[in-house]
């Protein structure tokens, strides 16, 4: 079994349920544990964000307002990439074991239409 191969303290967080949000696709449900809830996405897209905003902008409004606007973004990608392991998984593919490549390829994805629209604005 599984819980074999765990010491007690992975078997004491094994034990408990992910308590932060569930989704139910195709007769399945998936569990959002909190390392994936998004954080990491909010903070990198704000660091990202001040840095470009203050290699491209002069302004102080211009650049708290590409910031500001960047906080959307973020949450959005985020919430693409937990619907798309939740959907891709259902499909039949395993995506959903290892999904840290394809989160982070989504959130590259964000970030350069985010900096593009920037761009336009500059």
């Amino acid at each position: 079994p599984r819980e074999a191969l765990l010491g007690p303290r992975e078997q004491r967080y094994a034990a408990q349920p992910p308590k932060l949000l569930g989704l139910v696709a195709a007769g399945a449900r998936y569990n959002i544990i909190r390392e994936c809830a998004g954080l990491d996405f909010l903070l990198g897209n704000l660091v990202v964000s001040l840095a470009f905003a203050n290699l491209l902008y002069r302004g102080f409004g211009r650049k708290l307002a590409y910031v500001l606007a960047g906080v959307p973004v973020a949450i959005l990608a985020n919430n693409l990439r937990t619907v798309a392991v939740v959907l891709v998984s259902g499909l039949g593919i395993d995506l959903a074991s290892n999904h840290a490549v394809f989160g982070w390829c989504v959130f590259g994805a964000a970030m350069f239409g985010q900096m593009a629209v920037g761009l336009r604005f500059s």
